[in-house]
């Protein structure tokens, strides 16, 4: 492993909004400084450029990976001037900015950094305002992308992502042998993107090998940016099931230091999908299919190929994936188990917190209104005992969910004078984004709630949401009918509410 290559890690510090950049000069070295100018706000995205095609919530945020492996996500305010400070015990961190939803910037910055982010059209460009360096070394993934990409998706974010460029054609017929519908137009974009990627590839090896000739980036950048197409190509090869693991193994092998870089984890997490996601049992719902993550779990311990901090992460990451869509009394016995087979008590304790696996349980779902009432569904629905209740499970970062509130509008107005009811419970963590979004969408101000206790709540968990957007019907009795409803904009939703409102 090459000796300059420096990786990120670093610990999670507060937020702090200072308007004055000088402000960092009263801070240790230890520290690190982002100033955002005008931070962009989340919207709509279409990735096909054309309306036929997916469209998803551009969310606008940076991730990073602390000292113990964890993965950080910072938000920015979106006023005039917001700043974020990070305490870093490292030389280097290493810092990832989403652009345009499914594409990202990566940053490497040095202890002591203040950097200004300022904004076009939605596009970050970074400034080091106390050293001098390169602006090809600042903002190398902009330059790259103006380069090689025409501000474009680079082919790995197609090939990672092919479902959301489909411009959902039902008619689709490709040549002979290709699958068809949206699986052939799929199929297509996957096969594309393979063969643009290794042309990208060249021309990428070929503008670094230019930049450093140049004296444009020092050799620590040359350093990180010819292993990160290297684990690009892995990652490649990983989806593509086509890794070879002895060609790989002095990545696997006391590569510790890789673990705060975020090519390297996406490429672990790829390679975890060819080596169990993708031969366990699914699970599969209406709204969604994944992998039986108990049993990639079992597997991984069982596997005595992967060692101390790597195989910790393994099975940290698998786990956090396994609590996030599990049972609430199947993911206390899973983190009773992680004490024993995971070493890190750091990693153990996040995962604790994060999904109050420790927490003692609640039965009923508890709701806060919009006017930051508490109540319960279960209050909620005798509070409207003899209706119909049209349940909605939604967030405001889920464009599908938010593709369907006009045909919900149109339902409501339709079943208007009757006695049905909507009522619109969000799982968004962040209650500013999920009222601005109500107000927005034109949700009804009594009858939008946010969901406090997705967690501990064994009412919530006994109704599986692995997925959203997700509904359902109860009677009038305040009896669950449909647990998984058809969508607002399906004909037969109308049909099963008035069959109920026909009975007595």
């Amino acid at each position: 492993m090459n000796a300059r290559l420096i990786v990120v890690a670093l610990l999670l510090a507060s937020c702090v909004v200072k308007d004055d950049p000088s402000y960092s000069g009263k801070l240790k070295s230890r520290h690190i400084v982002l100033i955002f100018e005008n931070f962009p706000i989340d919207h709509k995205v279409f990735l096909n450029d054309t309306q036929k095609s997916a469209y998803t919530i551009a969310r606008y945020e940076l991730k990073y990976y602390d000292d113990n492996g964890i993965q950080r996500t910072l938000k920015p305010k979106s006023e005039p001037n917001d700043t974020i400070i990070i305490t870093s015990d490292r030389e280097t961190i290493e810092v990832q900015h989403r652009v345009k939803t499914i594409d990202n910037y990566e940053y490497v910055f040095q202890r002591g950094d203040t950097v200004l982010f300022k904004y076009s059209d939605k596009v970050p460009q970074a400034r080091v305002i106390n050293r001098e360096v390169s602006e090809y070394e600042v903002n190398y993934d902009l330059k790259y992308r103006e380069k090689v990409c025409q501000n474009g998706y680079p082919a790995l974010c197609k090939l990672l992502n092919p479902l959301l460029f489909v411009t959902f054609n039902a008619d689709y017929f490709g040549l002979e042998g290709e699958r068809p519908g949206i699986a052939g137009q799929t199929d297509k974009i996957k096969a594309m993107a393979s063969i643009r990627f290794t042309g990208e590839q060249e021309k990428e090896h070929e503008f670094i090998d230019s930049l450093f000739s140049a004296g444009l980036i020092s050799n620590k950048s040359f350093d990180w940016l010819k292993q990160r197409l290297q684990l690009n190509a892995f990652i490649k090869d990983a989806h593509l099931n086509a890794t070879d693991l002895k060609q790989v193994s002095e990545y696997l092998n006391g590569s510790d230091s890789l673990l705060g870089r975020h090519s390297y984890r996406l490429w672990l997490s790829q390679l975890r999908a060819t080596l169990y996601d993708n031969k366990v049992n699914r699970i599969s719902t209406k709204n969604s299919n994944f992998p039986d993550y108990r049993i990639v779990y079992d597997s991984i311990v069982a596997n005595k190929n992967f060692s101390g901090k790597l195989r910790d992460v393994f099975l940290f990451e698998t786990l956090d994936l396994l609590f996030e869509r599990g049972k609430l009394k199947e993911n206390k016995l899973y983190a009773q188990r992680m004490k024993d087979e995971i070493r890190d008590s750091t990693l153990i304790n996040h995962l604790l917190i994060k999904y109050q696996l420790e927490a003692p349980s609640t039965n009923e779902i508890q709701l806060i209104s919009l006017t930051s009432e508490r109540t319960s569904l279960n209050q909620v629905l005798q509070m409207n005992f003899g209706k119909i209740i049209y349940v909605d499970i939604w967030a405001s970062w889920c464009g599908p969910c938010i593709q369907e509130f006009p045909a919900s509008k149109d339902l409501r107005s339709k079943l208007k004078g009757q006695n049905v009811v909507f009522v619109y419970l969000s799982i968004d963590d962040d209650k500013v984004k999920w009222q601005t979004s109500s107000v927005k969408n034109s949700l009804p101000d009594n009858n939008s709630y946010v969901v406090v206790d997705k967690v501990t709540s064994t009412q919530w968990n006994e109704l599986d949401v692995q997925s959203i957007p997700r509904y359902l019907i109860y009677n009038r009795n305040g009896d669950l009918k449909f647990r998984d409803a058809p969508r607002p904009s399906s004909p037969e939703t109308f049909e099963l509410i008035q069959k109920l409102l026909s009975q007595k």
